[in-house]
């Protein structure tokens, strides 16, 4: 019974656990700010389209001009 309580000193569980917690929490926070991330750029991207719609090329492809 002793023999189990000293391997369990020797191997500091807890301090070990919160080190991977720990590691695991910092790679959700970036997944989480990634995710923002991309949501506000599909934000921008949608909104920067809507203000140049009537600049850009026509909507039904390019036309041939004859040059004679």
């Amino acid at each position: 019974m002793v023999d189990r309580y000293d391997r369990i000193r020797d191997r500091k569980p807890v301090r070990a656990g919160l080190k991977r917690a720990a590691l695991h929490w910092v790679r959700a926070a970036y997944e989480v700010a990634a995710g923002w991330g991309a949501l506000i750029e599909e934000v921008v991207a949608a909104s920067r389209e809507d203000d140049e719609a009537g600049d850009g090329p026509d909507p039904a492809g390019p036309r041939r001009i004859e040059v004679e």
